[in-house]
C-alpha cells in the first residue's frame, strides 16, 4: 500500500533508476549467496596442521576477548541489512526532491511543444490565416511572427517608395504591392508584374533585415521570427548585391536612387510554442 503510494509521485525516471540500483545489490548478495553456497557443498581439501603451526598461528594472531566463531548466516544478514536501509535511504531522497521541486523536474524533462503556421499562397488565404504583409520582407508573415517594430523602423527610416513600373512614375499604395503577389513555393510567377523600388531602399532593407536577425537572436524581439526573415539564402542576396553595388562604377550622380529593384510578394511561414 506505501509503496503504490509512493509510486504514483516517483517519475519513471527516478523509479527506474532505483528500480536499476535494487537488482543491481540483489545480484551482488545472490553472487555472494552463491559464493558461500559453493564452499559450503564443495568444502576444500583439509590437510592436517602441525602442533608447531598451530601454536605459531596462535602467537601471531591471538584471538580477541569475546570474540565468537565465525557465523555465515550473520553475515549475510548484516549485507540484507545494510542493502534495505540502502535502498529505503534513496527512495525516500527521491521523494523529497520531487516533493520539494516538482516543477523544476517537470521542465528538464518536458520539451516545448510548437505549432507550425502559414499563409497559403494568396492574399485571400494569408487574411484567413491571420496574416500581415510585412513590407520590410515583401512577405505576408503569420502575425504571431511578425516583428512589429523592424517594420515601423523601415517606413521611418526610408518613406516607401514603390513603384507600378520601372520608369517610377506612379508610386504605389502597401495595399497595392501587398497584392503583387507573383511568388509562391516554386518560384516567382512570370505573369504577375512586380512593384519596382529604387536601389536605395534595397540597401536599407538588407541592413534592417540583419539587425531584425539579431535581435532575433539574442531574444530581442520576444518570438520566433518567420522563416524568410532567417533565411540565409536571403542573407547571401543581400551581402552579395551590397558588395556588387560598392565597386560597380556607377557613373550617375547618385547610382542609389537609381530605380532597379523589382520586387514580388510572397508568402512566409514559421514555427510557434504552443
Amino acid at each position: 500500500m506505501a509503496f503504490q503510494w509512493f509510486r504514483s509521485f516517483l517519475p519513471f525516471s527516478l523509479y527506474s533508476t532505483s528500480l536499476a540500483t535494487a537488482c543491481n545489490i540483489l545480484q551482488d548478495l545472490s553472487h555472494t549467496m552463491v559464493f558461500a553456497g559453493f564452499f559450503k557443498s564443495n568444502p576444500l581439501p583439509y590437510t592436517a596442521v602441525s602442533k608447531d603451526e598451530v601454536e605459531a598461528d596462535s602467537l601471531l594472531s591471538p584471538p580477541l576477548e569475546g570474540q565468537q566463531p565465525y557465523n555465515r548466516a550473520s553475515r549475510t544478514r548484516i549485507i540484507l541489512s545494510h542493502a534495505a536501509t540502502f535502498l529505503i535511504a534513496v527512495l525516500f531522497t527521491s521523494a523529497i526532491l520531487i516533493i520539494s521541486h516538482p516543477s523544476s523536474l517537470l521542465k528538464t524533462t518536458a520539451a516545448p511543444k510548437t505549432k507550425y503556421l502559414h499563409c497559403g499562397n494568396s492574399t485571400a488565404e494569408a487574411r484567413a490565416q491571420g496574416c500581415v504583409f510585412d513590407v520590410l520582407t515583401n512577405m505576408w508573415v503569420p502575425e504571431q511572427c511578425w516583428d512589429r517594430e523592424g517594420t515601423e523602423e523601415f517606413m521611418r527610416t526610408a518613406p516607401w517608395q514603390g513603384y507600378d513600373h520601372q520608369d517610377g512614375k506612379r508610386m504605389l499604395t502597401l495595399d497595392e504591392m501587398s497584392e503583387r503577389v507573383g511568388r509562391d513555393r516554386l518560384g516567382p510567377d512570370p505573369t504577375t508584374p512586380p512593384y519596382w523600388t529604387p536601389l536605395r531602399e534595397h540597401v536599407i532593407h538588407c541592413a534592417l533585415m540583419w539587425q531584425r536577425q539579431h535581435r532575433g537572436f539574442i531574444g530581442g524581439i520576444g518570438k520566433k521570427l518567420d522563416f524568410h526573415s532567417l533565411s540565409y539564402q536571403h542573407t547571401l542576396h543581400c551581402s552579395r548585391s551590397l558588395v556588387h553595388m560598392a565597386g560597380a562604377g556607377e557613373k550617375t550622380p547618385d547610382p542609389l536612387d537609381k530605380i532597379a529593384i523589382k520586387t514580388w510578394v510572397g508568402f512566409s511561414d514559421c514555427e510557434v510554442e504552443v
